[in-house]
């Protein structure tokens, strides 16, 4: 019942014309709840998101189905990119509703001769960098391993940079909006699709490794990916070789 879980909103809602209970959500949703209103005969199609377990159930349910599968997408940025705009850019991006968006920038392999200057122009917008052990009290905070993998604690996705530094132990000033760290190409920040506004940084050697890397980080999702470049014959060779969907 939309009008008990969200009163103000369904009283705005209402007042302005619109009918009552019109948006209704259950109030402890499950796979279980989820499955029950799929194969409802009065629903004809579904839009679904929110993980691959309930995109996997709306699969199967038979009925006409737009779904957003897993994603991990990469940003490339080269030497010739707009380094006050790209830096601007991405922490725009990734820190958007914390991170929590599909399209969302999840990893960045720059190009080693312009790496410094965009992570110190990223923190003049609004990351907060940060170093050795304190990169590994954030992984140990927001990243679960299990069978040998890392997962995430879902008590951190989508909360904000800062509230996941202090659970960390991580002392900062200001009020970041996202989490910057230089690691390598087989970090957990870039291997795991964070969904939270903690963002890897790899610096590659040049434009092509660093495709070669994108490509890999995305796990073969087609789902999105991203570039920062003014070089437009490396603009098209890279919408060609990640292949993603966006």
């Amino acid at each position: 019942d939309a009008g008990e879980t969200f009163p103000p909103r369904q009283s705005l809602f209402v007042a302005a014309g619109g009918p009552n209970g019109l948006i209704t959500a259950p109030k402890e949703p499950t796979l279980e709840t989820s499955d029950v209103i799929m194969k409802h005969k009065a629903i004809k199609m579904l839009a679904v998101t929110g993980g691959e377990a309930v995109v996997a159930v709306a699969m199967k349910s038979g009925k006409k189905c737009v779904a957003a599968g897993p994603g991990n997408p990469p940003v490339i940025v080269d030497e010739t990119a707009d380094i006050p705009q790209t830096a601007k850019n991405i922490v725009d991006g990734a820190s958007f509703d914390n991170n929590v968006l599909c399209v969302a920038e999840k990893e960045v392999f720059m190009v080693d001769s312009i790496a410094d200057a965009l992570m110190n122009t990223m923190q003049q917008h609004g990351a907060f960098r940060v170093y050795g052990e304190d990169i590994d009290k954030i992984v140990r905070t927001v990243l679960i391993q299990k069978d040998g993998k890392y997962v995430l604690n879902r008590k951190f996705v989508g909360h904000d940079a800062t509230y996941i530094l202090r659970e960390s132990g991580v002392a900062f000033t200001g009020d970041p909006v996202l989490v910057i760290a230089d690691v390598d190409r087989y970090h957990p920040f870039v291997e795991v699709e964070m969904l939270m506004p903690v963002l890897g940084m790899v610096r590659v050697a040049n434009f092509d490794e660093a495709l070669r890397e994108a490509f890999r980080a995305e796990h073969g999702n087609q789902h999105s990916a991203m570039i920062h470049s003014t070089n437009v014959k490396r603009l098209s060779k890279a919408a060609k070789g990640m292949n993603t969907t966006i």
